[in-house]
């Protein structure tokens, strides 16, 4: 929004003369009070006051609401190895990162320090995965559908 020169010095006239930001919006048609201020701000001339505003009356202190009581529950202990089904074991040959085949499962049984000589699970896999059925629960996370509780 364009200002004319008229309207800025009947901005500055009645601001340093102590009128509103809202008395002056009133008497420039079309300008809203946060115009005025920031066309102000902008020339310079609130002298680091940002708007007078009428004082607040303090606040009414709140006593805060107490908490809902929520029954206690009891949960039991849940052992991690009841959470991860066993692994199945390495097949009786060894498998390592060089020989492992097109459809075995990659998944390390070893030191990785042992470079391309670590063995391999080497179960059988579904055609594209790189790990058996029982691997894939272990490194894959169950994503739950929005909404669900976790």
């Amino acid at each position: 929004m364009s200002w004319t020169q008229q309207e800025v010095d009947t901005a500055r006239t009645m601001w340093n003369a102590g009128e509103s930001a809202s008395a002056i919006a009133a008497v420039l048609n079309g300008k809203s009070r946060n115009a005025v201020i920031g066309k102000l701000n902008r020339l310079g001339d609130l002298g680091g006051v940002q708007a007078r505003a009428k004082p607040r009356a303090p606040r009414r202190a709140v006593a805060p609401k107490p908490a809902p009581k929520r029954p206690a529950v009891k949960r039991e202990p849940v052992e991690r190895d009841d959470l991860i089904p066993p692994a199945p074991t390495p097949l009786k040959g060894k498998v390592t990162l060089e020989t492992v085949g097109n459809r075995q499962c990659r998944f390390p049984m070893g030191d990785p320090r042992q470079g391309s000589q670590m063995p391999m699970c080497g179960q059988k896999t579904e055609e594209g995965r790189p790990y058996c059925d029982a691997h894939r629960r272990v490194t894959t996370r169950n994503h739950l559908a929005w909404g669900e509780a976790r």
